[in-house]
């Protein structure tokens, strides 16, 4: 699912890393909801992060991304809803890397135009370290009622 040049409407964009086993949660969903919403909005797959993401999301008025997540206590495909402003820009340890709360500050900035409204779902996952390209059992087990639980979620924002 590459850009199709397309800069406006609204934009599902999957992030993950496919050869981290359930990081790659996020990527795998989206792929999955293209099939089902083609045409209400633009779907896109990376395994990029940060700064980089100003390319995807930069001229879109309205964007959702799906990623995984791993809280403390959180259950396994359990889905957790957020906007962009509950991720305040923050110093880090290295000024070689910018998540999406800086991107977003940065494009603000430098006057790049950047959704109004992010919506982001992140999908807890147990097992953020392993290193496969497939998802656990556990998590392939509970694909469908993840895919289910997002096809409302994106009826709703979409």
């Amino acid at each position: 699912m590459e850009r199709n040049g397309t800069q406006q409407g609204k934009i599902v964009l999957g992030l993950g890393n496919t050869l981290r086993g359930d990081d790659g949660i996020g990527i795998a969903a989206t792929a999955e909801l293209a099939k089902k919403f083609a045409g209400r909005a633009e779907f896109v797959c990376t395994e990029e992060m940060g700064f980089a993401l100003l390319d995807y999301l930069s001229g879109y008025e309205e964007a959702l991304i799906i990623d995984s997540i791993c809280t403390t206590g959180g259950e396994a495909g359990e889905i957790h809803r957020f906007s962009l402003e509950d991720f305040p820009p923050r110093a880090n340890g290295s000024a070689h890397y910018l998540g999406l709360p800086e991107a977003a500050q940065l494009a603000r900035e430098m006057r790049i135009p950047f959704p109004a409204n992010v919506h982001i779902l992140g999908i807890e996952i147990s097992q953020p370290f392993d290193i496969s390209p497939s998802l656990s059992p556990e998590l392939k087990e509970k694909l469908p009622a993840i895919l289910e639980n997002l096809e409302s979620l994106l009826r709703e924002l979409l």
